[in-house]
């Protein structure tokens, strides 16, 4: 289980830093603006 979280882990930091290069700041704070709503409403409801 520890491979496979460390695989998943560093796959999505590989994409993200690529993403962040290609697409720029912006998207990422809109991403994690969006993930940090979502938690919210998931902990309220």
């Amino acid at each position: 289980m520890g491979l496979c979280l460390a695989a998943g882990m560093g796959l999505g930091g590989w994409i993200g830093s690529h993403w962040v290069v290609a697409r720029g700041e912006r998207w990422i704070r809109l991403v994690l603006t969006i993930c940090v709503i979502a938690m919210v409403i998931k902990l309220f409801v």
